[in-house]
């Protein structure tokens, strides 16, 4: 009698360990669910900014011109490209819930897409304004669609390989809190007090009276948890060889 109320909390225990692989399963499939990072948090928005102000300096750097108009260009160049970074920012972080939705492969062309015609339309804008208002700050850049198809052009070559960073950065994020979810349920199911405490006194009352049978608990117990903890056979695979042994014994 004891024998077999300690064999139900085996069978119980496995069910447990099999729930446990279930949720490791489906934690692993959630993980890949949302692909772009928060736009709107300060982490991400640091990170777009400060590659926007890199872009900028080697940009400014990059011509030969005197030290007082260098600089004078960059500080108008900062303003502008940190402006139309934050602009994508917002647009791409508006649009974080559509994206889910979608294939991250489709999801990923279309927020590129999206980065570029914002930084094209942002451009022209700037343009059309500093001719309308006589500001003259864009003397130099060309004419307004050269200076909107070239800054989409960058755009293009920054936003790929920054969606790209970002999007294996979330990935890793997710997955590692998803893993670590996974575990802690994973071991919730497995081990639950009660049925260990069920066990561990079946085991006791087999002591004194039947020893062998006590002792080939203790290793079919023992069995349990190194399949529960090191996930190296299912636990269906261990119920099967128990039924099995349960069944020639009887």
């Amino acid at each position: 009698m004891a024998k077999g109320q300690g064999f139900a909390t085996w069978l119980t225990m496995a069910h447990g360990t099999q729930q446990g692989m279930e949720v490791t399963a489906q934690a692993d499939n959630r993980a890949g669910h949302r692909w772009l990072p928060q736009f709107c948090s300060l982490p991400t928005l640091f990170a777009v900014m400060v590659v926007a102000e890199l872009v900028v300096i080697v940009l400014a750097l990059a011509p030969a011109r005197p030290l007082r108009e260098t600089f004078a260009q960059l500080g108008i160049a900062t303003v502008f490209v940190q402006w139309l970074a934050l602009l994508n920012v917002v647009v791409l972080c508006s649009m974080r819930d559509a994206f889910a939705r979608w294939p991250a492969r489709v999801g990923f062309i279309v927020a590129w897409l999206l980065a570029i015609v914002t930084t094209g339309l942002g451009s022209a804008v700037v343009h059309a304004m500093d001719e309308a208002l006589g500001l003259r700050l864009l003397d130099g850049h060309g004419g307004l669609w050269r200076f909107a198809l070239g800054n989409a052009a960058i755009c293009a070559l920054i936003a790929a390989a920054l969606l790209r960073y970002l999007y294996v950065r979330e990935q890793w994020r997710e997955r590692v809190e998803a893993a670590a979810k996974a575990q802690v349920d994973a071991l919730q199911a497995r081990i639950r007090p009660h049925f260990l405490f069920n066990s561990m006194n079946t085991i006791a009352s087999l002591i004194r009276t039947r020893p062998v049978e006590a002792e080939r608990t203790v290793e079919d117990l023992s069995d349990l948890f190194r399949a529960a903890l090191g996930g190296r056979f299912l636990a269906s695979d261990w119920i099967t060889s128990k039924l099995e042994s349960a069944a020639i014994s009887g």
